[in-house]
């Protein structure tokens, strides 16, 4: 089981265990496998939900999930899907419901991103989100100037 919202996770094998719970297809997070980087550096291991383009453009940019952040990363993904009305185990055959299902993943993580970076993603970003969304993201940060966007 994932931390608690309100605690950091213990020990770093606890920690890698609760993000490969969470990114584990079958579980009820959504689909994250393109949103999240893993990058193994000997017996380190770094988690980084990929925020290209997401902040400024042409840029190659991350967040790391670090065992403080992790329950924000569970928290904001929670939040897109009472946002969209997302069930966590969709009816099987309903189409619909699995493709807002497995997209609540990919953008509770952008929205875990623009959290922990306390900044709203570039304007055009938007346009790929319901409209359901954006308040989510506007909550984020100050409003942006099209010219700080890159």
């Amino acid at each position: 089981m994932p931390c608690a919202p309100d605690a950091p996770c213990g020990g770093r094998l606890e920690f890698i265990t609760d993000v490969l719970e969470i990114l584990d297809i079958d579980a009820d997070y959504g689909d994250l496998n393109e949103a999240v980087f893993t990058f193994v550096r000997g017996r380190r291991i770094t988690f980084m939900v990929n925020a290209n383009d997401l902040f400024y453009w042409a840029c190659s940019d991350g967040e790391d999930i670090t065992p403080e952040n992790l329950p924000l990363l569970t928290q904001a993904i929670r939040d897109v899907r009472a946002a969209l009305g997302v069930p966590t185990q969709p009816s099987a055959g309903d189409s619909a419901a699995w493709d807002k299902w497995w997209n609540a993943g990919h953008q509770g993580a952008v929205l875990f991103a623009a959290r922990v970076r306390g900044m709203r993603p570039q304007q055009p970003c938007y346009k790929s989100w319901p409209a359901e969304l954006h308040p989510l993201f506007d909550a984020c940060g100050p409003a942006r100037d099209r010219k700080d966007e890159g």
